[in-house]
């Protein structure tokens, strides 16, 4: 009997918190559904369903031999957006099998939270506020001894995928000068963000955030 197999091994998620019961029925539908939530899914596990596994959801361990033995694979869905390097990359581009991420999902909220971090390490916002509660604060120029400008700083970006466009987007209005290091993508992406393609040192050293 011909069997679908989609492993579900998605800690620190669960399925719950990944999709609505309408999609999880959806998913449902496309085969059996083998779900490990409290612990990962066991290595003797993976192994056993390898041959009928369409499907994988989570941080799974697959290297080029566990690829070879899941000959119905299409699709690994990474759960939180980090590339791992516990997946033969190279293998599933030959194979035609998607590695996918839901960073689509997380760039914008992401993005805001790391404005609000900068614009803090920047102004000084939350020491002042230490300090005020504290009863040590300062003020003038005396209160701003360690802090400087984000507009106009210059900032350096490493990695310029969804969550790194979305924050270039959101410091426009600032006018910052931006150095982007990211080795898988055309320089032109870069350019026309109108960010300047560099290297890594470079964008270590001549940044300010």
């Amino acid at each position: 009997m011909r069997r679908d197999i989609i492993l579900v091994d998605p800690l620190p998620r669960t399925l719950d918190l990944i999709m609505e019961p309408a999609v999880r029925a959806r998913l449902e539908a496309l085969g059996e559904v083998i779900v490990s939530e409290d612990r990962p899914m066991s290595a003797e596990e993976v192994e056993r369903h390898l041959p009928d596994t369409v499907l994988i959801f989570g941080q799974t361990d697959m290297p080029k031999e566990r690829l070879a033995r899941a000959p119905k694979l299409k699709a690994i869905i990474n759960v939180e957006s980090n590339f791992l390097p516990n997946i033969d990359y190279q293998a599933c581009v030959e194979r035609g099998i998607w590695v996918i991420t839901p960073a689509s999902a997380f760039a914008s909220p992401v993005a805001e939270a790391a404005l609000a971090m900068a614009l803090d390490l920047a102004r000084g916002i939350t020491a002042a506020d230490r300090a005020f509660r504290a009863g040590t604060e300062a003020y003038g120029l005396e209160g701003n001894t360690d802090t400087f400008r984000f507009a106009g700083a210059p900032v350096g970006l490493i990695g310029f995928g969804d969550l790194g466009q979305e924050f270039r987007a959101l410091i426009r209005p600032f006018k910052n000068k931006v150095r982007v290091f990211d080795p898988w993508l055309p320089s032109e992406i870069i350019t026309r963000e109108e960010c300047e393609a560099a290297t890594l040192d470079e964008v270590l050293s001549e940044s300010q955030v």
